[in-house]
């Protein structure tokens, strides 16, 4: 696993996928992401992701678009506890 070098290395967490991923959906929901952490310093990067993951079906345009194609594989790994 690639991303152990990482938490190794002294990362809190890591946003990872399983399989290969659509970049423009990604790009949206690494935006809500980080835009929702920023918002709720209280929760976990776990929650956040959750969180991003919601915005992102309930924003959709279509059911395409809401397809676990394009937030499913993300997962948050090794992390600690929440933000203080």
């Amino acid at each position: 696993m690639k991303a152990r070098a990482f938490l190794y290395a002294g990362a809190r967490s890591l946003v990872v996928s399983h399989w290969a991923v659509a970049d423009d959906a990604t790009a949206n929901l690494m935006s809500a992401l980080f835009k929702i952490a920023d918002e709720n310093p209280q929760l976990t990067h776990g929650q956040a992701m959750q969180r991003a993951m919601v915005q992102m079906i309930e924003n959709a345009q279509d059911e395409e678009e809401a397809h676990p194609y394009f937030w499913a594989p993300f997962i948050v790994v090794g992390e600690g506890l929440a933000k203080q």
